[in-house]
This record gives structure tokens, C-alpha cells and sequence, in this order.
């Protein structure tokens, strides 16, 4: 099993990952990128409002990390809960949570922490983490009834523009550049995301969407952020700002096009939102 041990794991997020800057997160961030976060949190709250009808009360986000999605839903009057294998991120980012929020700071696959069932659960670069997925989901199931959404983001790799990249520079899949073995321990396509919640008795809702196609500058080699790591802080400004304009212009028609990024399999992200079926 190439998988890292799930005690180095643990260890990992705890004393690394946002001390050291590592993955999607950073000590410091522009005013771009947090007007990101908030729109992506203004995406959430889209898409519950479009497919549920009841008000949203509580919120749970597992692998909640910095905390700018709790902090939005609490800004707009949303309990908030959440629980993560490390408080570092949040406490340099958004530390009025911890008075604010009902935060756990422990494994989510391990215990269940809370009692309540959420309006809305925030999946957002999770489950490509987690070292026990059917418990991860089993333990999912116990915060959700038959009215619960749960948004999922997972990285949409080996899509139509990465597969382009591969095919292109002659790289066998087991060497693609965005393969990460100790961080993301599984991948997922539209099928496979589809067939975890069949399994464990949830039911797609809409359409999936897609974010950004940030490979795009993978097409010209002057732009390749795998050749040149420079030019991944050019792509990721692009993207940013190519977000927001299109989120401030209207989340709904932007919301529009991520159905038809996702159709096309291309997009960085991929969004799938699902409720319960069948309640044990």
C-alpha cells in the first residue's frame, strides 16, 4: 500500500501544512483572494437556496482549514460548526470563531462530535484526504436527515486538459505533475464521486459544476506552471480575478457556465451537491 501511515498523516496536517505554507494555504493573503473565498462561500449559499426549500439554520464543515467558509455563513446569521485535524489555520486567519463557532479540533473519521443534523454540509477539498473513507462517510450519514444538502469540491484531475498535457509531453499517468502522494490519498471523477454517495445512500442533485480550467495555461509551454513554478502564481492571479468578475457580475449565470465546464470535463474543481435517499 503506497498510502502513507495514517499516524504520519495526522502528523503531517497538524505540524505542517499551514505552518509551512503548504497546499491552498498561505500565512498571507490579497485582497483578490479573499474577495475568492467569500464569492466560493456566496456559491454555497447559491446552491442551496436552489435546491432546498427550507431555511438554512446550521452549517458543518469538516476540514473547515482557515475558516473563510464558516465565516461567512456566521456573518450572515448561520450557526456554524465545524471540525478539523488542526487549529492553525484558523487561528491566524479568523480566530473570532473560536468564540463564535462550535469548532472540534479531531479527526472526523474517528468520533461524532455533535448531535445536530445541519441544513448544509461543506465538503471543500476533503475527501481526497481522508485515510478512511467508508468511515468518513458513515460518519457524514449521522449529521444529515432528508432535508440536508452536502456540497462536495474535489480536485477534478485527469481532465480533458491535463489528459491533453499528458498526451502532449509524453507523460505516463503515474508520473502526471499533480499526482501528490502523501496529501491526496484518492481521485475522483463525476462517476466515481457518484458512486461513493449511491453507496452509502445518497442521491445526486442538478448537474455537477466546475470551476476555473486553470490548465488551460498548460497549453503553452511559456505559461506551464510545472515547468516554471513562477508562473502558477500568474495563473492562479488569472484565475482569481476571472472568478470574481464573473461571481460580482451574477453568481447564477456564472453558476450556469461551471454546468458547462463540468459537462466538458475540464475545470480545476469538481462540484457535485447530494442529499440522503435512504435514512437507516
Amino acid at each position: 500500500d503506497p498510502r502513507p501511515l495514517e499516524e504520519d498523516l495526522t502528523k503531517h496536517y497538524q505540524n505542517k501544512y499551514y505552518q509551512e505554507n503548504q497546499g491552498n494555504y498561505s500565512k498571507n493573503y490579497t485582497e483578490i483572494e479573499m474577495t475568492n473565498f467569500e464569492n466560493k462561500a456566496k456559491l454555497f449559499e447559491y446552491l442551496y437556496k436552489k435546491y432546498s426549500n427550507k431555511k438554512m439554520r446550521k452549517i458543518l464543515e469538516p476540514g473547515f482549514g482557515e475558516g473563510f467558509t464558516l465565516r461567512y455563513f456566521d456573518n450572515i446569521g448561520v450557526d456554524t460548526f465545524g471540525i478539523d485535524i488542526s487549529d492553525e489555520g484558523y487561528k491566524f486567519h479568523n480566530k473570532q470563531l473560536e468564540s463564535k463557532s462550535n469548532l472540534v479540533i479531531d479527526n472526523f473519521e474517528k468520533d461524532i462530535f455533535f448531535k445536530e443534523k445541519f441544513n448544509l454540509v461543506v465538503l471543500d477539498h476533503f475527501l481526497e484526504h481522508v485515510f478512511d473513507l467508508e468511515d468518513t462517510m458513515r460518519n457524514l450519514k449521522h449529521y444529515c436527515d432528508e432535508d440536508t444538502l452536502v456540497i462536495v469540491l474535489v480536485p477534478n484531475d485527469f481532465n480533458l486538459l491535463q489528459e491533453y498535457y499528458l498526451l502532449d509531453q509524453e507523460i505516463n499517468k503515474l508520473n502526471s505533475p499533480w499526482i501528490n502522494q502523501i496529501e491526496h490519498l484518492r481521485y475522483f471523477s463525476k462517476s466515481s464521486l457518484q458512486f461513493l454517495f449511491n453507496s452509502f445512500g445518497f442521491e445526486k442533485v442538478g448537474n455537477y459544476l466546475s470551476d476555473f480550467p486553470i490548465e488551460l495555461n498548460l497549453i503553452h509551454a511559456e505559461n506551464d506552471y510545472y515547468i516554471n513554478l513562477k508562473n502558477g502564481k500568474r495563473a492562479h492571479f488569472t484565475r482569481t480575478v476571472f472568478e470574481n468578475l464573473l461571481y460580482e457580475n451574477s453568481v447564477d449565470k456564472y453558476a450556469s457556465l461551471m454546468e458547462g465546464f463540468a459537462l466538458n470535463n475540464i475545470g480545476r474543481n469538481l462540484i457535485g451537491i447530494f442529499k440522503i435517499a435512504n435514512i437507516d
